[in-house]
């Protein structure tokens, strides 16, 4: 994945123009008022494009995402909400796909529902297509609107060379429109480095100290396995005496070792579930 910041006519260029990108989606930050009878709340939200999560990756939990007809000035108003808006204001109803929702006094029908599980936009109330955005100078290529775009890029291109296509592509916009796009260009880097950003440091550092907890943790198990072995010596010498072989009895301390572990391992696990289900 790759981010860009663009101008939306400049953005449709390097969509059309570039070799490098499997698909590219635009998106911008957009607050919404959400009205329903006499009651109103500012949601947070986005402006999509398209495509834009599946150029993410991400299957919407309910219903589809936005197809490109409806991605246009003058198509029906359409929206998409989160798996928490889903939750808190129709109770998870499976019913919602059809259902209207008025954002900024403007009715939009629900076609879909975000899942929750993946961390860009997270904070995300409710989506709706960019391409219906009807302010004038949004579409004016010499004004900047805050739009940005991510792209997934093609099996066995990396980022190098995405960027001199980008570089390539910029150089043509500047020479075709002189006034607009002069001295523009692109901005590239790896979304992983959007969402984690300097804190990338601190997660390996972290990442060690856990395993480094962890090993002690299992050699500590190890040795309380092994002192309870050794309080276990008559047991197993009447064992050995009434003709269990040696294979067997350890047979029988390993299938204990991995029952050990396989439980305390699921323990935790099934508990933050169960922890999870509750709220």
């Amino acid at each position: 994945m790759s981010h860009v910041a663009e101008n939306p006519w400049v953005y449709s260029h390097y969509c059309a123009d570039n070799h490098s990108f499997a698909s590219i989606a635009g998106f911008r930050d957009e607050d919404f008022n959400l009205t329903s009878g006499s009651d109103s709340e500012r949601l947070h939200g986005h402006m999509i494009s398209a495509g834009f999560f599946a150029t993410l990756g991400v299957t919407p939990r309910l219903g589809r995402e936005f197809r490109p007809e409806e991605d246009q000035a003058g198509a029906g108003p359409v929206a998409l909400i989160s798996e928490g808006l889903w939750r808190s204001k129709f109770a998870s109803s499976p019913d919602v796909i059809g259902k209207s929702l008025t954002l900024d006094a403007k009715p939009y029908t629900i076609v879909g529902v975000v899942p929750g599980h993946f961390p860009m936009m997270s904070e995300s109330d409710v989506f709706v297509p960019i391409g219906q955005w009807n302010d004038p100078t949004f579409r004016d290529r010499r004004v900047s609107m805050g739009m940005y775009a991510i792209g997934r890029l093609k099996t066995g291109v990396r980022l190098e060379q995405a960027r001199a296509d980008m570089d390539g592509i910029a150089k043509n916009l500047a020479a075709s429109y002189p006034e607009a796009d002069a001295g523009s260009g692109m901005v590239l880097f790896p979304l992983k480095k959007d969402i984690v950003g300097d804190v990338e440091p601190f997660l390996f550092t972290l990442l060690g100290a856990v395993g480094f907890v962890l090993l002690i943790a299992c050699a500590n198990v190890a040795n309380l396995i092994l002192a309870r072995s050794t309080g276990r010596t008559r047991e197993f010498a009447i064992r050995l005496a009434l003709g269990a072989g040696r294979t067997r009895i350890l047979r029988q301390l390993l299938t204990e070792a991995v029952l050990l572990g396989v439980a305390g391992g699921g323990a935790p696990d099934f508990c933050w579930q169960s922890s999870g289900r509750e709220l």
